[in-house]
């Protein structure tokens, strides 16, 4: 009788083993895929930010920043007589201490 009491017992330790081998093995499985996805996903993105640096490496490019200005907005280059530089009254004060430090006039 206590030999047949220790199989039984035996026997659903090995059944109970078992079942927690398919649930784990199953688990594993879900896991391995959800990482695949995650990784897929991962290398989309990944190419999708190269082609977004391209493409911005592309339009930042002097030649096409004035290709468009000229195309679209109608800007032309200013003429030689147009260009007026203006210093600001802090550079205006800087060049003439400079000057009187040399004894030359602003």
């Amino acid at each position: 009788m206590k030999r047949m009491a220790l199989v039984a017992v035996l026997l659903l330790a090995v059944i109970a083993s078992a079942m927690a081998v398919v649930v784990l093995k199953h688990d594993a499985r879900k896991a391995f895929s959800q990482l695949q996805a995650s990784n897929e996903t991962r290398d989309q993105a990944l190419t999708e930010w190269s082609r977004l640096q391209l493409e911005l490496a592309s339009l930042a490019e002097l030649g096409r920043i004035e290709q468009t200005a000229k195309t679209t907005l109608n800007m032309a280059e200013p003429a030689h007589t147009q260009v007026v530089i203006k210093q600001s009254a802090r550079g205006a004060n800087a060049h003439a201490s400079a000057m009187n430090e040399q004894g030359g006039q602003p």
